[in-house]
């Protein structure tokens, strides 16, 4: 008996975990079923407006983005800092803070 493929580094570039999909699953079950179990047809109208809500939040404009690697790095780098960010919805925007006291200009 061979164990051909046994180890994670056989598939490179895939995930190894399904973290992800549970990640989403429970968006779904707290935002739109609530945890309850639905008959088909309540089922069916929830799983309509999930796809429109999701597709109107998509921006296709953005799907084929490249992201320089430079960008990536800086990136990287400024979530290493640990910095404290501050979030505030409004009814149309969500805005993100960074504490002045926080900030330098590089």
């Amino acid at each position: 008996m061979t164990k051909d493929g046994w180890y994670e580094g056989l598939q490179l570039f895939t995930p190894s975990t399904n973290n992800s999909l549970e990640a989403t699953n429970r968006v779904i079950k707290d935002e739109d079923t609530l945890r309850d179990r639905l008959v088909l047809s309540r089922f069916t109208v929830v799983a309509l407006s999930i796809v429109k809500k999701w597709s109107i939040e998509r921006n296709p404009s953005k799907q084929n983005t490249t992201i320089k690697l430079s960008d990536w790095t800086n990136g990287n780098n400024w979530a290493k800092l640990n910095k404290q960010v501050i979030k505030k919805e409004t009814d149309n925007e969500i805005i993100y803070y960074l504490l002045a006291k926080d900030f330098k200009i590089q």
